[in-house]
């Protein structure tokens, strides 16, 4: 297995890929070919299985679907390009997300059956257990045929990473009857009902999608991003304040704070949207891992991370065989 890391692009800089990349293939077996700034990327000149690849543009964060075309040695179009080509089995880029879904889509191109890629996140729930939530922002606006193969993209991804061999589906909307909300839920939620192989529950609150009840929410774009980035910014906001009232408050309280240490670490470890490190361009024919703009060293690790699962398991192959 070759796995692909563009490695510029992000708000850190490749400074923040260099750990990750000596750790990851310490891990796991497999080769990485690292893209971008030949001098940046200098300390990983002679790291085993890690190959740099030279690349003399970058794509920034402001760039869109238009520059894929225009910066075609960009570490980002490189990457994806030998991923085309089978050079490579997957990638993980954090740069521009328009960029890299239409590099995704004009290079590697969707599975037969799929319109629109989406982009797929696991997020923890209560059980302990992550679900899925796409589509998260590549499509604002979606038919009722494209939320269904989410569906199906959704329940391939659950079952090839995560071995749940029945996955159930729920589609996000603003009540659980199944009359609720606009005229694309309520058209989604009748064609989920009759979907072969789709393990369908019914709608989905958005307070409730942490219950555990499902392991797939179906979402347009626009919902699913807003939702995703409630959750992140929710996290947040609960970790800051709880550490602010535990320090701000009496002796006997911060004597508590600190007894209680481990505890909070690992409350905040769940939380953190690191622990994913990204979302799959989910409907490609092959695999791409949008990493977060901001990434840290544990997010980037736990990108490829998730990129070595997913490509391991062949999810890819498992979406196409349930579209057909």
């Amino acid at each position: 297995m070759i796995l692909a890391l563009d490695a510029m692009g992000s708000d850190l800089g490749p400074s923040a890929v260099i750990e990750p990349v000596k750790q990851f293939v310490k891990d796991f077996d497999t080769d990485l070919w690292v893209y971008g700034d030949e001098s940046a990327l200098s300390s990983l000149k002679d790291v085993p299985r890690v190959t740099v690849i030279p690349t003399t543009e970058v794509m920034e964060m402001e760039d869109g679907p238009l520059a894929v075309r225009r910066k075609k040695d960009s570490s980002m179009v490189r990457a994806v390009n030998d991923l085309k080509e089978g050079k490579v089995d997957g990638v993980v880029s954090s740069g521009s997300t328009g960029a890299l879904l239409s590099a995704g889509s004009l290079l590697v191109k969707t599975v037969p059956g799929v319109e629109r890629a989406g982009i797929l996140s696991p997020i923890p729930s209560k059980t302990g257990k992550p679900f899925a939530l796409l589509d998260m922002g590549a499509n604002a606006s979606c038919t009722p045929e494209q939320l269904v193969n989410f569906a199906y993209i959704g329940k391939s991804y659950m079952r090839g990473n995560y071995g749940i061999e029945n996955p159930r589906v729920a589609l996000l909307n603003i009540g659980t009857e199944p009359h609720k909300g606009d005229e694309l839920r309520q058209e989604t939620y009748k064609l989920l009902s009759e979907a072969e192989g789709i393990n369908f529950i019914g709608n989905i609150e958005a307070n409730r999608i942490y219950d555990g009840k499902a392991d797939v929410v179906v979402a347009d774009g626009f919902s699913g991003n807003v939702c995703e980035k409630a959750i992140e910014g929710t996290a947040s906001f609960m970790m800051k304040t709880m550490k602010d009232t535990l320090m701000n408050s009496g002796l006997l309280t911060k004597i508590g704070a600190l007894m209680i240490k481990k505890s909070l670490k690992k409350m905040k470890d769940v939380l953190d949207p690191n622990q994913f490190g990204g979302a799959l361009i989910a409907g490609l024919n092959a695999p791409i891992v949008k990493a977060h703009g901001n990434s840290n060293e544990k997010a980037y690790y736990n990108a490829l991370r998730q990129l070595y699962r997913t490509v391991k398991e062949d999810v890819v192959g498992k979406v196409k065989s349930e579209l057909q």
